[in-house]
């Protein structure tokens, strides 16, 4: 179960680093557009000062601010009750929608699981749409792009096919 929580970890505090970048750009923005001349400070260091001071606490409280989010998990309730729960037999409805589906769970291929779906996505998105590995890896979310291209990217044989007799084309053309 807590395999399931680090994604969605890792998405919200992907959030938050999102939401704490563009808040330090927005200050410039702002100041850009008025805020200093709308505040008075605008003349001499003020808006400097001001930076400083915002800024100095922001810089000191990040890193045991960091340190919490480790340490807490994303509990929520009085008797620390998972943010997202799963029924204990979710798989069996996977193999029901697959069987209602006509789906094969097992095939020579392997099996049809939930994880399936990520592979199958990560190797469409760049087969279909032309993603690059670092796009497909951005949108997959994984950590590395070995990660990506070895484990979620199927290539299939006539694609692998038809990027030869491409390239045989160019070669001779």
């Amino acid at each position: 179960m807590t395999s399931l929580f680090k994604p969605l970890t890792n998405f919200v505090i992907g959030l938050l680093s999102i939401n704490k970048w563009a808040r330090r750009v927005n200050i410039s923005n702002a100041n850009i557009f008025g805020l200093s001349t709308d505040l008075h400070i605008a003349t001499g260091n003020k808006y400097n000062t001001a930076l400083v001071i915002f800024f100095v606490p922001y810089v000191l409280f990040e890193i045991p601010s960091n340190v919490l989010l480790k340490k807490l998990k994303p509990m929520v309730g009085e008797h620390d009750a998972p943010i997202l729960t799963l029924p204990p037999n979710y798989n069996r409805g996977w193999r029901d929608d697959l069987e209602a589906a006509k789906i094969p769970y097992e095939t020579p291929a392997g099996l049809a699981v939930v994880h399936s779906l990520r592979k199958s996505f990560t190797t469409l998105v760049q087969e279909l749409a032309g993603a690059s590995l670092s796009e497909a890896q951005k949108l997959a979310r994984h950590s590395t792009p070995t990660l990506t291209s070895n484990i979620y990217t199927k290539s299939s044989q006539s694609k692998l096919l038809s990027l030869v007799d491409c390239l045989g084309e160019r070669l001779l053309a």
